[in-house]
Parts: structure tokens; C-alpha cells; sequence
């Protein structure tokens, strides 16, 4: 099979499936892939690459995926917006997809360090915090403590 077969065979297999400009970017990346490797025949680079069908398959169904993503977003039942992660799907029972949620994933590294040291700062804040509260108490507690101690001792006597 020679690059014009592979890439007819592709368009027509994503004909009717995905928009004319997914269908023209991909005509585009695999014909410039195909031009590009220059120490193998032109037969054995799409061989490497495999049927066109299959490759159009992939993308037909990739392309279900992030449309269904991005619908996802937006519940028609509520109206409300819904955020999330939508980098990371999972089907259910009814073959439909959903978020998993997940607290740092994809966040940048920096803002996880960043958090880390706003969450030992807020700790440090508190044990300082129940220092002073038992100087407090040793300032005032103890005089008052040591004062009964002695009523209640003078008294039995």
C-alpha cells in the first residue's frame, strides 16, 4: 500500500464520523509522518504504522470520548456546572463516563509545596498558640492552685 491508498482509505473511514477539521488534521500528521522518515521505504513505514481503519477507529472513538467530556461538564438536569478533573474518565454500568475526582492530580508541583507549607505554618500557628495558653495558665493557674493547696492545709490544721 502506497501513502495515497493509506490516507484514502483513512479519510473515507472517517467520513461521517468526526468534523472535516479532525479528519483534515489527521490526513495532514500522517502524511507528513509518512514523508518524514527517510531511512525506510515509504511500504514498510505504513506497515509500521499499521491499517488505516484501525488507526481511524481510534480515532472516532477518541474523539466520542472527549466530546462526551466535555458534556459532561454541563448537567442538563440542574443547570449547574459541574468541576472537576476531566483528564481522568472511567465508565460506569451504562457505558457512560464519568469524572474521578482527585485532590492534587494534575496540579502544578509548586502549588503542592506551596500548600504543604501554608498547612506547617497554620500548625505551627496553633502549637504557639497552645504554648501561650499554658504559660497563661502556669502565670495564672498555678499562684491560684498553690494559694488553695495552702487554704485547704492551713484549715486541717
Amino acid at each position: 500500500m502506497n501513502k495515497k491508498e493509506f490516507l484514502d482509505i483513512l479519510r473515507q473511514a472517517l467520513e461521517g464520523e468526526v468534523d472535516n477539521s479532525t479528519i483534515e488534521k489527521n490526513i495532514k500528521f500522517y502524511s507528513d509522518y509518512i514523508s518524514s522518515v527517510t531511512d525506510k521505504s515509504e511500504e514498510e513505514v505504513i506497515e509500521e504504522i499499521g491499517d488505516p481503519r484501525l488507526i481511524a477507529k481510534t480515532i472516532i472513538e477518541t474523539e466520542k470520548v472527549s466530546k462526551t467530556a466535555y458534556n459532561d461538564r454541563y448537567d442538563s438536569n440542574n443547570y449547574e456546572y459541574r468541576q472537576g478533573n476531566y483528564n481522568d474518565y472511567s465508565r460506569d454500568e451504562n457505558q457512560k463516563y464519568r469524572i474521578n475526582r482527585k485532590v492534587f492530580k494534575g496540579t502544578k508541583w509548586y502549588y503542592k509545596i506551596l500548600s504543604l507549607f501554608i498547612l506547617f505554618i497554620f500548625l505551627v500557628f496553633i502549637f504557639n498558640i497552645g504554648l501561650l495558653f499554658l504559660k497563661l495558665l502556669s502565670v495564672f493557674f498555678v499562684p491560684v492552685l498553690l494559694g488553695v493547696l495552702l487554704l485547704i492545709y492551713l484549715r486541717n490544721r
